[in-house]
């Protein structure tokens, strides 16, 4: 084992990103206000608190000068954002992605005092002299207050490079039936299993090839389903292309995992989320043991983040709302584990605590023959569109939704730009452009998806279409619509389908039309504006020093420390970003992935 106990240096954080927590814009999704995000990172839970890390450039708007921010909450939709934790390694270089694990019984050997801490593997990524490519290794960083301040490992990189171009992104988890610590890393066109007695001296296991990767495989995951009586894994990835967004996004194969090889069901991958929007999803490490699994997305592409950052409305990223994974195994076909088949479905829906935080209003409808509509959609607040269709499958429904756009006065009263639509009835001095367009075509059996660039400023691969078979999960349509400031989430047939889409900064009013068969059954329609209500203030954040540990402040009572001198649960305001308490002794053997 390398020596642990040399000195380490303390990252340079600054004080104020501990001492004054931001909170978000008011909504269901994460995404700092003024810098660069892109993948989720490092995300575990931990007495009572979901901590979300995530790459940010905290000096800009675009990609680069990449650090770790952190974030945290009690209910996955109320954040408090706690700015940069994590910065560049003075000598291997910009922290890429990586995961966090509790290190409940110090099997690392890094928290003598405390006995328990957090452990962050990432990807320490820096440039070499002469090469056009960033050298790629994985690195430890580990903190004794709960993700207040980290220090780097003294021996990194804990796995070093053997020559691949794409090296990153380890996920580790802890495997029971052999007692292991278990890294999934992607490497290249494949991924690699590593195996670790102490989280610090790593064997290489395994790997696993991939059938299609059209440029990089990014941010692997293995995953472990409580679902039903079958042991029951998915390896989850992300497939990245330069140019073309609709190569890019989530795979999955489902399987099992012996604590060395992954042994899929089948070898046919499938899309997590059918939207282009929809990348570098991680889960949520330390639930309690049973729970399904959680997970969070980048809601961008790579084929034109960029462009979107340099783009007059400076599209800086945001995530995902969280989303409840699960697997649909069907009682009537069931999978023993010694039986190889066709692969699982993963089922996915929004957290629903949403429901509770944020009660929804409902909307009014207009009702026509053939469709119905809402014609002005504010997105101050976030909506909720939800339909049902109860007909035999026989029957199409179409969901359009454009934008009421503003024009600027034109030179002449009355005059319209060549090319422009002309603005609609009701809507002086806006026109109609076309944003979003979903249509259930019962007949042929398909959901067919498509985005509409915004505007011609806009960047290029912006428009997207594709056709989802439909699961099979009867003929009926169940779908759940999840509108904000710049974003589209779709959640269709119990979850078996998804589908996430940017609307590059459009921040409404919105024009929702639904066209039905006038000789087919009337959809049910509901629409929901869902507003914050005041949770109360936010937990106070700990003092944090550049060269020692944080320390907890003022509190000392465990009641105190959790819910603050008021005994009450604290939350949130009307925002998103809860801080995390004060330090408290890690309970060992807490969480469905850590030893017990």
């Amino acid at each position: 084992m390398k020596d642990s106990t040399s000195p380490m240096k303390a990252f340079a954080n600054d004080s104020s990103a501990f001492g004054s927590s931001r909170s978000n814009v008011s909504g269901l999704h994460f995404g700092p206000t003024a810098s660069w995000i892109n993948d989720p990172a490092g995300l575990v839970y931990y007495r009572g608190v979901y901590h979300l890390f995530y790459q940010t450039n905290p000096s800009g708007t675009e990609w680069g000068n990449i650090h770790w921010g952190h974030a945290t909450s009690t209910n996955l939709l109320q954040w408090y954002d706690h700015g940069v934790a994590i910065s560049p390694h003075p000598v291997l270089g910009m922290p890429f992605t990586g995961s966090i694990v509790l290190d409940s019984e110090n099997s690392s050997g890094l928290f003598p005092e405390s006995s328990a801490g957090f452990v962050a593997f990432l990807t320490t990524a820096k440039r070499v002299p002469g090469e056009d490519n960033l050298l790629q290794t994985q690195s430890i960083a580990y903190s004794h207050d709960e993700g207040r301040t980290w220090r780097w490992y003294p021996g990194n990189p804990v796995i070093e490079n053997d020559g691949l171009r794409d090296f990153r992104d380890p996920k580790v988890i802890y495997h029971h039936e052999t007692s292991r610590w278990i890294a999934c890393i992607s490497a290249g066109d494949c991924i690699r299993f590593y195996w670790s007695k102490n989280l610090i001296e790593w064997n290489r296991a395994s790997t696993y090839a991939l059938p299609y990767v059209p440029d990089v495989c990014e941010c692997p995951n293995l995953v472990r389903f409580p679902d039903g009586p079958y042991n029951r894994w998915a390896l989850v990835y992300s497939l990245a292309h330069p140019t073309d967004a609709r190569f890019s996004g989530v795979r999955y194969v489902t399987g099992r995992f012996d604590g060395e090889q992954f042994h899929p069901d089948f070898r046919q991958e499938r899309r997590l989320d059918d939207g282009p929007d929809f990348y570098a999803v991680q889960f949520w490490h330390g639930l309690p043991s049973g729970s399904s699994p959680i997970a969070v997305a980048w809601a961008n592409n790579s084929a034109y983040a960029h462009r979107l950052a340099s783009h007059p409305r400076k599209v800086t990223g945001m995530l995902t709302i969280p989303r409840r994974i699960s697997i649909a195994v069907s009682p009537e076909e069931p999978y023993p584990e010694e039986r190889s088949g066709d692969p699982a479905l993963l089922r996915q829906e929004p957290v629903s605590t949403y429901q509770a935080y944020f009660p929804p209003r409902s909307t009014p409808a207009v009702h026509e023959d053939g469709h119905i509509s809402f014609d002005q959609v504010q997105l101050a607040f976030p909506f909720q569109l939800t339909l049902r269709n109860r007909a035999d499958g026989s029957d199409s429904i179409r969901i359009r939704i454009e934008w009421l756009h503003e024009q600027p006065e034109q030179a002449g009263a009355g005059s319209t730009a060549a090319g422009s639509t002309p603005p609609s009835s009701g809507a002086a001095g806006a026109r109609l452009v076309p944003l979003l367009d979903f249509t259930y075509d019962g007949p042929s059996g398909h959901l067919h998806l498509a985005r509409t660039a915004a505007d011609s400023e806009s960047p290029g691969q912006l428009d997207y279409s594709r056709r989802v078979p439909l699961p099979d999960s009867g003929p009926q349509l169940e779908l759940k619509l999840l509108l904000e400031d710049g974003i589209a989430e779709v959640f269709a047939f119990d979850g078996l389908v998804a589908a996430t889409f940017q609307l590059e900064g459009v921040t409404g009013p919105l024009r929702i039309r639904i066209d039905y068969d006038q000789d087919a059954s009337v959809p049910e329609v509901e629409g929901y504006t869902i507003v914050p209500e005041d949770q109360g203030e936010a937990w106070p954040d700990a003092a944090v020093a550049n060269d020692a540990p944080a320390t907890t402040g003022s509190r000392s009572t465990e009641t105190e420390r959790q819910y603050g001198p008021s005994g009450r649960q604290k939350t949130t305001s009307t925002t998103k970003h809860p801080s995390r308490p004060g330090k408290t002794k890690p309970e060992k053997g807490k969480g469905g992935d850590m030893p017990r």
